[in-house]
């Protein structure tokens, strides 16, 4: 009684087993996709995947309407004075010729920048 008991389950588990089997290939194609397509969106957090052209000219005391959009990030803006090698979060205080890029933050925690734009105040 025992043994007919333990012979069928086992032979249910085998039965399960043989159809995991059977669909083997199936089963790690999807595996596979789904890996990629969580790597793939890991490596791409925090591209900057929009911007619209900041204007030529700002009207000194005005901040440039310069936009941007980052996939699965927020975005928020550098500016320095043209040739001047540091970057800052402070907009422009003085005439003169400028330069501003978006920068996010990418899924390891380091900056990813968008496109140098250039204007004059």
């Amino acid at each position: 009684m025992q043994y007919e008991q333990y012979r069928s389950k086992i032979k249910r588990i085998a039965a399960v087993l043989a159809k995991i089997y059977a669909v083997r290939v199936a089963i790690i194609a999807v595996l596979a996709v789904v890996t990629v397509l969580a790597v793939s969106a890991v490596a791409a957090k925090g591209a900057i995947i929009s911007e619209d052209p900041c204007p030529a000219e700002v009207i000194y005391g005005e901040t440039p309407t310069y936009k941007a959009t980052a996939f699965w990030g927020d975005v928020s803006f550098e500016y320095r004075k043209a040739g001047e090698a540091e970057w800052q979060t402070t907009g422009t205080d003085v005439v003169g010729d400028y330069q501003v890029r978006a920068v996010s933050t990418s899924a390891f925690g380091g900056p990813r920048y968008g496109e140098i734009q250039n204007f004059k105040v």
